[in-house]
């Protein structure tokens, strides 16, 4: 079933006007890979060979992800009676892993899911073999977490059935074109998983996710074709206890008995995404196409780790007096300088440790590095000498101020985080505190991909959720240099706006003038998202957003074989992103690599315990770090209160992180009056044995703490305090906890007190566990 029209094939009556007749296509020649979207052919030195290395490396097939994941057992849910294709379902139990591994199926059994990940791997095939189930298993956990507990169902047509993978006998994708028979609301992106509900199915329901293809298509979607788009789903003969379907109800989507009266209808309802997982596998599958450089990361491990010398703080031989001049005034710390100045030094492809425990300056030194590669080039990009530029000074273009004169930088930076919070801080800083290819403060052509954080901080992170602008001078930057607004600003400048189409049967769909729009080639999205990104500098973006599609087609050059799409790659908290999410951005192939964290602080975070327990949540800077890479670390703090940091600094860093001589210098000419208090130190442990206990909610709280805190601690403090204080002194007390339920009490003891501000957090207690066990 599936496979092609038969060639006397009886003719089909005609259908009536309110219905679309299914389209029987012919299966698909291609060979193996079949998901394996298309990319443009250069027209210029790309030859083939080099266009299809770079295509793997940027776009590998995700085949077997696919079956896997469409493997899933669906959720337990309860509908109506059967026969008829409910408004929606009530989900009763969580996704699971399918039934034993069958002929055909290319993944593991679940049983095998739980293989340690090994500190050096052999080869390729034992990276994917490791560590793909846990990238699996990590999607399910989080499709699971984020399922509804009604799930409501839509009524679509199928217009027509596509077998992808013909050759395939156990078994095989099949590709569905369907059409909404209203407006839709449902989200449509590459990694969306749907349940599918037939009554006339045997199994009654499976899994299907958007078709890869699904992006190619939507770049040149039609008005009139709005409402069609592509899911995959997989038949199996054995498909029991699994999301797969039988090769009986693929036939019924492909040759229907009467296509005219009996249009295969089925319900689809939206389960979630698992697109971070596809992401981290396609990065685990580029490793092979990657340069040595940074496949050895995976391979190679030193017999002894380097003795620690004293870095020299040294001027980069390619970076001007004027912009290292600045650097220095602004950092003032030879670990931070000497970190610049190794990494710009550097002869060769290299990969770069930055270890940054609490309070050393990891952010700013990132900042000043990025004003180093705009203004200067590492040896192993580019050594093509001094630009001067006529009727200038070498003097002049070392200066920097109004009048600087410096050539365009050709260095392209992409800096990464694992939060969307972390990554718009550092597009902040570097905004306020880095030089521009011309040696001003600023003046740097950046650009932030994904979403905004003003509607993120709003609540306003669903699809189709209302739009807030933006208040404080950080969001509106945040604003102004976001792809998708600099996009549809340009396109409302040249009168191209281009609004998403209209539904079907709107009075607007398809008209003569959104036709000729969307024929005009400088109206097009991905056209303009690919000259900005093109274009800027700089690109900031999560790992995770690193690996969409839309960004790799923003950003992809089709100039020479092997070429990487960034100079630099720069990652920030480096250890708090797992090994396949960290790779995620080093499949733009850069000649540099700087890691930026601290294994001693927070660690990655993992949904699933066989994961974790199998070192899936051990992080790419960790790996390095245990096979004895050299690490660079910064040793003065500048944040804390010499009695804090000298407690972290002899319980995880071995006495290595001193205190800044300004930071002692401010203890002692402004000490706090409640030190003058023996209970209450810089630093002081109160140990009491409370006992855990869980609310209505599920919720968890101490209240043995809890009381300590509102009864005891903070009554005598402010009493105390309250004696010795100056009529100008106002403080404010933080009080941080795991659990939410701990911190929702009313904290209403400091009412009575005006220069008291109370300040509750909670912090999710999953991303401690490893760190305190």
């Amino acid at each position: 079933p599936g496979a092609v029209v038969p060639p006397h094939a009886p003719a089909a009556p005609a259908a009536p006007p309110s219905r679309t007749p299914v389209k029987f296509t012919r299966a698909r020649t291609e060979k193996a890979p079949i998901l394996l979207p298309s990319m443009s052919r250069s027209r210029g030195s790309l030859s083939v060979k080099g266009l299809d290395r770079k295509l793997k490396r940027l776009q590998p097939d995700t085949t077997i992800l696919c079956k896997r994941v469409l493997k899933w057992v669906p959720p337990s849910v309860r509908a109506e009676p059967k026969g008829i294709i409910p408004k929606g379902l009530h989900v009763l139990g969580p996704l699971s892993n399918g039934g034993p591994k069958q002929k055909g199926d290319p993944a593991p059994p679940p049983a095998a899911t739980g293989r340690p990940v090994p500190g050096v791997f052999k080869d390729m095939s034992e990276v994917l073999h490791c560590m793909a189930p846990h990238v699996l298993n990590e999607g399910l956990a989080s499709l699971n977490r984020d399922v509804e507990k009604y799930i409501p169902l839509e009524r679509v047509e199928v217009e027509s059935c596509n077998k992808l993978d013909k050759n395939s006998v156990a078994t095989a994708l099949y590709e569905v074109t369907i059409r909404t028979m209203s407006y839709s609301e449902l989200s449509r992106d590459v990694g969306d998983v749907f349940l599918l509900q037939c009554p006339t199915w045997k199994s009654s329901r499976c899994l299907a996710m958007i078709s890869p293809h699904q992006y190619e298509a939507r770049r040149n979607v039609r008005p009139s074709d709005a409402d069609t788009f592509r899911i995959i789903l997989c038949a199996a003969r054995e498909h029991a206890g699994t999301g797969w379907l039988s090769p009986e109800d693929v036939g019924e989507l492909c040759f229907p008995d009467d296509f005219s009266e009996n249009l295969p209808v089925l319900g689809i309802g939206y389960l979630g995404s698992v697109v971070p997982s596809m992401r981290e596998y396609d990065a685990l599958k580029s490793l092979a196409y990657l340069d040595p450089h940074l496949q050895e990361m995976f391979f190679r491990q030193f017999p002894v780790r380097e003795a620690e010398d004293k870095m020299r703080a040294e001027k980069p031989t390619s970076v001007t007096e004027g912009v290292w001049k600045h650097i220095q005034e602004n950092l003032g710390d030879e670990d931070k300088l000497a970190v610049i100045s190794r990494v710009m030094n550097t002869r060769s492809k290299a990969v770069h440790l930055l270890q940054g425990p609490p309070g050393t300056g990891k952010s700013m030194t990132i900042v000043h590095l990025v004003s180093a590669l705009l203004n200067g080039v590492t040896p192993s990009l580019k050594n093509n000498g001094i630009k001067v530029q006529v009727g200038k000074s070498l003097l002049a273009q070392n200066d920097v101020g109004n009048n600087a004169i410096s050539p365009p930088s050709v260095t392209r930076i992409l800096i990464c985080a694992p939060s969307n919070c972390a990554t718009d801080d550092l597009a902040w800083k570097i905004k306020r505190y880095s030089l521009g290819p011309n040696g001003l403060r600023g003046d740097i052509d950046i650009k932030r991909f994904g979403n905004l954080r003003s509607s993120l901080e709003r609540g306003c992170h669903k699809k189709r959720a209302p739009y807030l602008p933006p208040s404080s001078p950080k969001d509106k930057f945040l604003e102004a240099i976001n792809v998708d607004v600099v996009v549809a600003q340009r396109l409302r400048e040249i009168g191209q706006d281009v609004p998403d189409p209209p539904p079907l049967g709107h009075a607007h769909a398809g008209t003569p003038d959104r036709e000729r729009r969307w024929r005009n080639p400088d109206a097009n999205t991905f056209a303009q998202r690919r000259r900005v990104l093109q274009k800027c500098n700089v690109v900031l973006c999560t790992l995770s957003g690193a690996g969409s599609r839309t960004f790799i087609d923003g950003i992809t050059r089709e100039d020479a074989d092997g070429a990487g799409e960034f100079d630099v790659v720069i990652v920030d908290e480096a250890c708090q992103a797992s090994e396949p999410s960290a790779l995620i951005p080093l499949k733009f192939n850069p000649k540099q690599v700087v890691l930026v964290g601290d294994p001693r602080q927070l660690p990655v975070t993992l949904l699933c315990q066989s994961s974790e327990a199998a070192n899936h949540g051990r992080s790419l800077f960790e790996r390095l770090d245990n096979n004895n890479w050299p690490v660079m670390m910064l040793k003065t703090q500048y944040r804390m209160h010499p009695a804090i940091s000298r407690i972290s600094s002899d319980l995880f860093y071995g006495g290595k992180v001193k205190t800044s001589e300004c930071v002692k210098e401010r203890g002692k000419t402004a000490v706090a009056p409640w030190h003058q208090i023996g209970k209450y130190p810089p630093f002081c442990i109160w140990n009491l044995e409370g006992k855990m206990a869980q609310s209505h909610n599920k919720g968890f709280a101490n209240h043995q703490e809890g009381n300590f805190i509102v009864e005891t601690l903070l009554p005598r403090f402010l009493q105390q305090y309250t004696s010795i204080r100056k009529k100008t002194d106002d403080i404010e007390i933080g009080i941080i906890s795991f659990y939410r339920d701990q911190v929702s009490k009313r904290w209403d003891l400091c009412s009575n007190c005006a220069a008291v501000t109370l300040v509750t957090f909670c912090i999710p207690h999953f991303m401690f566990r490893r760190f305190f066990r």
